[in-house]
């Protein structure tokens, strides 16, 4: 295997990682946002809460959608 095909796999295993671990992170503050919005005092906060734990969904689609793309290219080079 040449050594710039072993260095891509290496970096994408290394990406795919960090990746997996951040997904629990995307879902644990989406759960935060949400608690948040319900205990809100207000309409604004409540809002905004609801704003934030709706970024925080569409992070984890792109991660979802990142991992997809890596481990496929990972099955090319394996």
């Amino acid at each position: 295997m040449a050594k710039d095909k072993k260095e891509r796999i290496k970096e994408i295993k290394a990406v795919l990682e960090v990746a997996v671990l951040a997904m629990p992170k995307e879902r644990s503050s989406q759960e935060f946002y949400r608690n948040a919005s319900r205990k809100a005092p207000g309409e604004l906060s409540r809002r905004i809460f609801e704003e934030l734990a709706a970024q925080e969904e569409q992070h984890e689609a792109k991660l979802k959608a990142i991992i997809q793309i890596l481990e496929a290219e990972l099955k090319t080079l394996e």
